[in-house]
């Protein structure tokens, strides 16, 4: 393995146990491809010994805190810093604890050199390899034009359609800019992603935390699901429980881990501001605002607003978009934005049928019917969101003229009427009336006066 390193790896070991410290010098020493150095972790010595020595791997052996303790801070200064964590004989719940605060690997007392010598190896060819994809991706032809961005789609109260036009509107964003476009479902809780996505995946969320220290390409293609627009989802996950242990650091991790990997990250997000729903709110470059026209719909939105500022939200960080425009009897998109004190930006039609049909085939609109009027008013809304970023159509991979994706199959997943079953309940799987009437239940979005399921 040592032929594959280019370099001495450089190793920081983070004692307070001067003497265990010595110990570990010596067991290391020997060993040529390692250059190793001691400093104790407390009063904070160990940071200030990561800025002057400018370590390959951090080995956390003896602290006076807790190991995933120091770990996670560890994490947290020096973020991309690979750690190893060395724990006493038997104490498998600290090496779990410390893999949780981001720990690349851990090593249980007592400690073979070989084996030691062998693991700080792979930490560090690890990530080089990562390294120098990142920067790969960056210099290769597909090297961003912009920074990436995250692109929260957000309804100041349930059933407005954040979910609808979140799924779509990560289609239309790719077809139009030909850029790596990634959906985040963070309504973990009762998000319908899987369901319009048409997906049994078992992998979610919860399956790339634990990794998000070792992420590559091929990790992060196995950890989401590949739609056939091209676009890639990370997935709630399907167990409540899993759910409920989900929290607004988890989030802010996944996001951050996730940029080198997508220009453009869409998180449906939940109506309720939770802390995971707040730190999807607060790592987002823009915030698509979704609103009905409806009285209960336009309170949501404006008590959103008022949080918004209260959080120091600069005033372009909120897109307002008006969804089942004209269907509100009196509330016009005038009416709403003079009530809101902010531009309508794009409003998108009712389409009930062509909706539920779509869902009933297990497709987007965007993809399947992109000459919808629901679809073209959403590739619209993409436009509006990649020139507020500063992408033209001429650098533009995939541009779309007259606000219409690219034509597309009727079935862009190529899946027969009915494929959106065993995204139901076990009792609606049975029969295709039984299916496309829990699909009108959940998504009920005709004309007269209902709304999107979010």
């Amino acid at each position: 393995m040592g032929q594959e390193l280019s370099t001495t790896i450089q190793v920081l070991l983070l004692s307070d146990d001067q003497e265990e410290a010595d110990l570990l010098v010596a067991l290391l020493s020997p060993a040529g491809e390692l250059q190793v150095r001691a400093a104790p972790m407390a009063f904070g010595e160990g940071l200030k010994a990561i800025a002057r020595y400018e370590p390959h791997v951090l080995l956390v052996a003896n602290t006076m805190d807790s190991p995933a303790g120091v770990i996670e801070e560890l994490d947290n200064a020096a973020p991309g810093l690979p750690s190893l964590a060395l724990l006493p004989e038997g104490d498998l719940q600290g090496a779990q604890e410390c893999a949780l605060a981001g720990a690349r690997a851990t090593l249980l007392k007592p400690i073979d050199q070989a084996v030691l010598v062998d693991v700080i190896q792979q930490i560090h060819v690890r990530e080089t390899r990562r390294r120098m994809h990142v920067a790969s991706s960056f210099d290769s032809g597909a090297a961003r034009q912009q920074r990436p961005r995250v692109v929260a789609v957000h309804g100041g109260k349930g059933g407005v359609g954040t979910t609808t036009i979140a799924c779509n509107l990560a289609i239309a964003v790719h077809h139009l800019t030909g850029r790596r476009v990634g959906l985040i479902d963070g309504d973990v809780l009762s998000g319908d992603t899987r369901v319009l996505f048409d997906t049994d995946s078992p992998r979610s969320i919860s399956d790339l935390l634990p990794q998000l220290q070792e992420l590559d390409a091929d990790l992060v293609d196995n950890l989401t699901f590949g739609h056939a627009s091209g676009v890639r989802v990370l997935l709630a996950p399907d167990q409540i429980q899993r759910a409920e242990a989900l929290g607004g650091e988890d989030m802010m991790r996944t996001l951050a881990g996730l940029k080198p990997y997508f220009d453009y990250q869409i998180v449906d997000t939940q109506s309720h501001v939770t802390p995971l729903t707040l730190a999807s709110l607060d790592e987002a470059d823009l915030v698509v605002l979704v609103v009905t026209p409806e009285i209960t719909a336009l309170r949501g939105a404006a008590r959103f607003l008022q949080l918004a500022a209260q959080l120091g939200y600069p005033a372009d960080k909120i897109m307002l978009v008006l969804n089942q425009a004209a269907s509100g009897r009196g509330i016009s998109p005038t009416v709403i934005e003079q009530h809101l004190r902010r531009p309508v930006v794009v409003d998108i039609p009712s389409d009930g049928p062509a909706l539920i049909e779509c869902m009933n085939n297990g497709d987007l609109i965007v993809a399947a019917h992109p000459r919808n009027k629901v679809a073209t008013a959403i590739t619209r809304l993409a436009q509006e969101i990649a020139l507020s970023f500063g992408w033209t159509p001429e650098r533009g991979a995939a541009s779309v003229a007259a606000g219409a994706t690219p034509a597309s199959s009727p079935s862009a997943n190529g899946k027969s009427a009915g494929a959106l079953r065993r995204g139901l309940p076990a009792m609606f799987r049975a029969a295709p009336a039984a299916a496309a009437a829990a699909a009108t239940a959940v998504a009920p979005m005709m004309g007269s006066g209902r709304h999107m399921t979010s």
